[in-house]
């Protein structure tokens, strides 16, 4: 993002209510069950990429959380927390992170809730009645 933007950005805290519990999740890794040989190579290349030289490049390269402590202390992410402190909010945020519920029933749930947050950000729907109407869609979605 940064080298596509044209004005300045940054980094912040997600603001809490009662607690924080920034959303922890995105690019993860699977391994299906299939033949040996298979499985061993996805094993491989899994353990490699999370090795901390390439969780500090793929974080450098993608803007997503590195993924491997150690990876931290690389020159090169402190090459870049140096040019960029913001990035440590990210990490920081870490310990308040909660896992999404593990349920197919929470996807359409978590919809519905992101189109609030981008509605009432856009000025397209007011906080308290949109919010009301969303949780409503949600706990019916959830219990379908």
């Amino acid at each position: 993002m940064r080298q596509n933007v044209k004005f300045h950005w940054g980094l912040g805290r997600i603001p809490r209510h009662t607690q924080f519990g920034p959303p922890s999740g995105g690019g993860n890794m699977l391994m299906y069950a299939t033949d040996p040989g298979r499985k061993k190579a996805a094993w491989t290349f899994i353990t490699w990429m999370s090795e901390a030289p390439q969780a500090a490049r793929w974080s450098i390269a993608s803007g997503y959380l590195a993924t491997n402590i150690a990876s931290w202390e690389l020159p090169e992410m402190q090459a870049l927390i140096k040019e960029h402190p913001e990035v440590l909010v990210t990490k920081a945020q870490l310990a308040d992170a909660k896992a999404e519920p593990a349920s197919a029933k929470y996807a359409p749930a978590r919809d519905i809730l992101n189109a609030l947050i981008k509605d009432v950000l856009a000025n397209k729907a007011s906080l308290v009645p949109a919010t009301k109407q969303a949780v409503e869609q949600a706990n019916a979605a959830m219990a379908r």
